[in-house]
């Protein structure tokens, strides 16, 4: 099964399968020389792939939504004059917004791309959830461990 980063193999390892790092341009290959016969995706990739010509299924677990960030360096943003980071905040709450809106567009674009090519696009079963949710507590404790006390504060926040 495809994997692009640790976590991603990490995933496929406790699904039970083996792990390959496949590069998006190199997904049509591997699928076509059987190097691979599945992966863990976004619709957008399935879509930019033609995931259609290989595989006949697309679960919609919203496990990947792809993102862009801005990173601004805390000094350089406290350098600025009041006006000038409310303004900046503002900028960054329009773009946050927008940058949903469209993510949100990708995914219903290419949702519809797999179907219209003949891809099966499902939602999964409350079982199959519940598997990929404990697959995720298995991870979270994983990384719990090696990141500690900030960690725990992270995910406290991010649970609330």
């Amino acid at each position: 099964m495809r994997t692009y980063s640790p976590m991603t193999a990490r995933l496929v390892e406790l699904l039970g399968a083996s792990p390959l790092v496949i590069q998006v341009p190199e997904v049509p290959q591997a699928f076509a020389t059987g190097t691979m016969t599945a992966m863990v995706t976004s619709s957008a990739t399935g879509a930019s792939t033609k995931a259609w010509e290989f595989v006949k299924n697309y679960y919609t677990t919203s496990a990947w939504h792809p993102k862009n960030v801005v990173v601004v360096n805390g000094r350089a943003f406290n350098a600025l004059r009041p006006d000038q980071q409310k303004t900046l905040m503002a900028a960054a709450a329009a773009a946050e917004k927008n940058g949903w809106e469209l993510a949100k567009a990708r995914e219903t674009n290419a949702n519809k791309l797999l179907a219209d090519n003949g891809m099966t696009v499902h939602t999964p079963t409350p079982a199959m959830m519940s598997s990929l949710s404990k697959i995720g507590d298995t991870i979270s404790a994983e990384w719990l461990k090696a990141a500690g006390a900030d960690g725990e504060a992270i995910i406290k926040a991010y649970r609330k």
